[in-house]
């Protein structure tokens, strides 16, 4: 029996993976947004406190993960190149608007 082909190419795939990842930074600031709005109206909860620590670990796990890569000494890849057609302003990057 032959091997079913793919329904996306690696590069679609990747396109599509980095857009939701994306979106869900865009969810993550906002979600974090209305979680400093908690703190401010209950300063003296130590379980937001509790909260962020829990946070703080998951995205160490993330960065660790991906931080074979050798980003040091360059701010390049936060720079939005619209090459997957995604501009990431939204989520802090800078963008070309002459790409476009």
């Amino acid at each position: 029996m032959a091997a079913q082909q793919p329904k996306q190419t690696a590069a679609e795939a990747y396109a599509t993976r980095a857009a939701e990842i994306d979106a869900q930074l865009k969810r993550l600031a906002q979600q974090l947004a209305a979680h400093r709005r908690d703190h401010e109206a209950n300063p003296k909860s130590w379980a937001l406190v509790g909260d962020l620590g829990h946070i703080h670990e998951i995205l160490d796990e993330a960065i660790d993960f991906l931080g074979t890569m050798d980003i040091v000494g360059t701010d390049d890849d936060l720079h939005c190149d619209h090459s997957d057609g995604v501009c990431r302003t939204e989520i802090g990057f800078e963008c070309d608007e002459t790409i476009r």
